[in-house]
């Protein structure tokens, strides 16, 4: 059941181009895990962490984007799209980060 509706809500997102924001918000939780996990074992100076960590990867996933591309699909009359997105966002953006995180445990 999940799964065409899934497919369906990437396809429609595709054609929008709202699959991209999905992919930076993944690849940017995955690299934040891993540098994450890097910084445990390596603790630095705090403000490269905080510059690198908020600002950088901050900027690059920008939830308020996310945000509003859900609010418009909600607007548009696909409330099941709206709500897929938002799920699989969160889902992928945490799996992303625990995997990272695991990787980055071993450099």
């Amino acid at each position: 059941m999940a799964a065409p509706v899934l497919s369906k809500a990437l396809l429609i997102l595709r054609e929008k181009k709202g699959i991209t924001l999905l992919q930076r918000l993944s690849s940017g939780s995955f690299i934040l895990g891993l540098f994450m996990a890097f910084m445990l074992k390596h603790p630095t100076y705090h403000y490269p962490r905080l510059f690198f960590a908020v600002g950088f990867l901050g900027a690059y996933t920008t939830f308020s984007t996310f945000s509003f591309e859900s609010l418009q699909l909600l607007q548009n009359g696909r409330p099941l799209l709206s709500l897929t997105y938002v799920i699989s966002s969160a889902v992928l953006g945490v799996s992303s980060a625990w995997f990272g995180f695991t990787l980055g445990r071993f450099f």
